[in-house]
C-alpha cells in the first residue's frame, strides 16, 4: 500500500532493516573521538551518567562543521574540522585592493597620550 502525504515527517522507523530516522537524518552512535574529547567529558559525566555510547542524529553537515543532536537529551554537539584550503593558491582570494597596511603604532600612542 502506497500513501502519499504532504505532511512533514519528523520520525521514521523502518522495522525491516532496523533503521531509525529523525528529521530525515539517520540515527547513529556519537563518534568515539567526540566521546573521549576533553571538552565533552563534563557533559558525559554529569548529564549522560558516564554512558559509553550515545545515540545522535545529524542536524547539519557542511564541509568543515558537524552538528549532531543527542537523542533523548536537550543537547547538541558541534565539531569543526580545520579548513584545508590554501588561500595563497586561490587567485583573487586575497585582494590587495581591499587590504591596507596598519599605520605607525607609535604615532597613535603619542596622539592618545597627549589627550
Amino acid at each position: 500500500m502506497l500513501r502519499v502525504t504532504t505532511k512533514e515527517v519528523g520520525i521514521e522507523v523502518n522495522v525491516q532493516i532496523s533503521e531509525f530516522t529523525l528529521q530525515n537524518h539517520k540515527m547513529m552512535l556519537l563518534d568515539p573521538s567526540i566521546m573521549k574529547h576533553k571538552d565533552f567529558q563534563h557533559t558525559r559525566k554529569t548529564v549522560l551518567a558516564g554512558a559509553s555510547d550515545v545515540a545522535c542524529a545529524e542536524v547539519v553537515h557542511t564541509t568543515n562543521r558537524y552538528h549532531w543532536r543527542l537523542v533523548g537529551q536537550r543537547y547538541d554537539v558541534m565539531s569543526w574540522a580545520p579548513d584545508k584550503r590554501n588561500y595563497h593558491d586561490i587567485k583573487g582570494a586575497l585582494s590587495h585592493d581591499y587590504s591596507r597596511k596598519f599605520p605607525n603604532v607609535s604615532l597613535i600612542v603619542s596622539v592618545l597620550c597627549a589627550i
